[in-house]
């Protein structure tokens, strides 16, 4: 079962929200950051431990989107995050061309990691 878990909530085909939650495991410190990108290392890294390029990726690409919404839309939302990983972001108001560009994006960048590391991550768009 993927450790990191990634919904996008959908209305009139807009998306209004998202949230995650999980952690796809811990770096050991032998590894390099650039072992990760040759193909052999990328197959080891998703089958060990070394999910933690995976959740520092994800986690990047929701904090920025969030912060992207705040600071550069006049998109009001509404961000929730736990303790236990969650993090759940909804627009209430404004949602407009700049909101509907930054939420494409963000599930642009979350499913290309889901693509390298697909056993670390299931995403999955909702209709409300």
């Amino acid at each position: 079962m993927p450790e990191v878990q990634v919904c996008f909530y959908k209305k009139n085909n807009c998306i209004i929200g998202f949230s995650a939650v999980g952690h796809a495991g811990r770096r050991k410190p032998k590894m390099r950051l650039w072992q990760l990108f040759h193909k052999k290392d990328k197959e080891y890294a998703a089958q060990s431990e070394y999910g933690n390029i995976v959740c520092a990726g994800i986690s990047a690409l929701l904090l920025n989107t969030t912060r992207s919404l705040i600071a550069l839309t006049d998109t009001v939302i509404d961000v929730q995050s736990e303790e236990t990983g969650l993090l759940r972001c909804s627009v209430i108001r404004g949602h407009n061309e700049k909101t509907a560009l930054l939420m494409e994006s963000l599930i642009l960048g979350i499913q290309e990691i889901a693509r390298e590391y697909p056993k670390r991550i299931r995403i999955e768009i909702i209709d409300t």
